[in-house]
């Protein structure tokens, strides 16, 4: 039983240097074979991704402003008081009509979109940790908010 494993190893091993057509191995292809492993990484889903946001976020800039997230609703608070709540939307890819307003490249990060009563705000997430939270409001100059777990 071990010669026949033994032996579909050894055919497995050549049919990967004929395939190869080389029979040393440089370190740039294992290199670059790892890379395009890495890329194969299946992204988050919408409903990880909200869920990375919950909670109070603590405006780094400005002690008054508070956003809470729960579920999919944002709270906006400035000085104690709520001043604006909306409906939020993951959008993973950043392709949603309302992010697509900016001539930013949004290929590498995710988005969440605020929906108020008569627009929608895209929003491109820098930064999302346990306790750190950026995110620039997509179209809007100067509009990157950082905050911290409250």
């Amino acid at each position: 039983m071990i010669r026949i494993l033994l032996c579909g190893f050894a055919a497995l091993i050549l049919q990967l240097i004929a395939c190869t057509g080389s029979t040393t191995s440089t370190a740039t292809d294992t290199t670059n074979s790892t890379i395009k492993a890495d890329s194969l990484v299946a992204n988050p889903d919408n409903g990880d991704l909200l869920q990375t946001l919950q909670g109070k976020w603590q405006s780094e800039d400005d002690n008054t402003y508070i956003v809470e997230i729960v579920g999919d609703k944002m709270n906006h608070y400035n000085g104690g008081k709520v001043s604006i709540t909306s409906e939020i939307e993951i959008d993973a890819s950043c392709l949603s009509n309302a992010c697509k307003v900016d001539s930013m490249d949004l290929s590498d990060g995710w988005c969440f979109v605020e929906k108020g009563q008569y627009d929608a705000q895209c929003n491109l997430v820098l930064k999302c940790t346990k306790q750190a939270l950026q995110y620039r409001a997509i179209g809007a100059a100067n509009a990157t908010l950082r905050f911290t777990k409250k």
